[in-house]
């Protein structure tokens, strides 16, 4: 994709209020983003309405300009960073399929480990001692005893306890979904090392300065595309983790919990999801068997 394209597809996801599900209709309804930037007013304000469709037959601002040279810049100096856009030959056929593939997102490392069974662990942001080590244990096994990717977001937890086994132990099986634009100097030594063995996801634009609750939901939105199965490991019963469960089940992904104490109020939440169709996981064999990776 030469850098036309690439500035092509920046705008359009730049472009004001236009919203990821107006964007995809007008990549249904029109074609690529240069199409739809050459389309008429009266073809654009039939699909998003006459304010976006004004806005779309404008020159982008400014600031919009500045951000998309911003961000060609870091793709050019920074090794094996790559922008993956729908028209890109090289977009994960397990992302495409899952109904929820993001228009653009930016990669570091290596692509391949989408196409492997994924999974990730995930539960309370303040587990227990013996929930973050089990975490940490569980998520080290998954990679010795089968060829499976592990992917992680980095929020604080057991999401993080995860993350940072497979980074320790095997990070040519991990997949960090990256909250942290991508071209922060803080995370720059960590996202490097995950990079050179493992991948680096993130629909975040590289070089943000803050964070949206927009970013948020397209993260959540990679993160539903990019896993097929979940294990919970604590949750209480008002955690968001149960909703986005329920989300993650209605998607048709596998959803895996782990049973507690009656009596502690961070299992109440597995329990829950136990009784609305999750399956009881007690190990990873467990786990590996409801993947199908091992015989029942």
């Amino acid at each position: 994709m030469n850098k036309e394209q690439q500035r092509d597809w920046l705008r359009l996801v730049l472009t004001p209020e236009l919203t990821s599900i107006e964007a995809q209709q007008l990549l249904t309804h029109i074609g690529l983003p240069e199409e739809i930037f050459s389309a008429s007013f009266q073809q654009l304000r039939a699909i998003v309405g006459e304010s976006l469709a004004l806005r779309l037959r404008h020159a982008p601002s400014l600031e919009v300009e500045r951000t998309i040279e911003e961000v060609l810049q870091w793709l050019e100096r920074t090794p094996n960073a790559r922008m993956m856009t729908l028209e890109d030959v090289d977009y994960p056929q397990s992302l495409l399929v899952s109904g929820l593939a993001p228009i653009v997102f930016f990669a570091i490392g290596n692509l391949s480990l989408l196409s492997r069974p994924t999974i990730s662990l995930i539960g309370s942001s303040h587990p227990t001692t013996e929930a973050s080590e089990l975490t940490q244990s569980w998520a080290k096994r998954l990679c010795e005893e089968a060829e499976v990717t592990i992917v992680q977001t980095d929020k604080q937890g057991i999401e993080q306890d995860a993350l940072v086994s497979v980074a320790r132990s095997h990070p040519d099986c991990l997949i960090w979904l990256s909250s942290t634009p991508l071209a922060n100097p803080l995370i720059e030594k960590k996202r490097d090392f995950v990079a050179n063995k493992g991948l680096i996801i993130s629909t975040v634009l590289p070089v943000k300065e803050t964070f949206e609750e927009s970013d948020l939901q397209g993260i959540e939105r990679l993160w539903m595309a990019a896993v097929n199965n979940f294990v919970v490991i604590q949750a209480s019963q008002r955690s968001k983790v149960l909703s986005l469960m329920r989300e993650a089940g209605d998607l048709g992904r596998e959803v895996m919990a782990v049973p507690g104490s009656i009596h502690h109020p961070l299992s109440k939440g597995c329990h829950q999801l136990i009784k609305q169709g999750a399956s009881l996981v007690e190990g990873t064999d467990d786990i590996l068997k409801n993947m199908k990776l091992k015989n029942l």
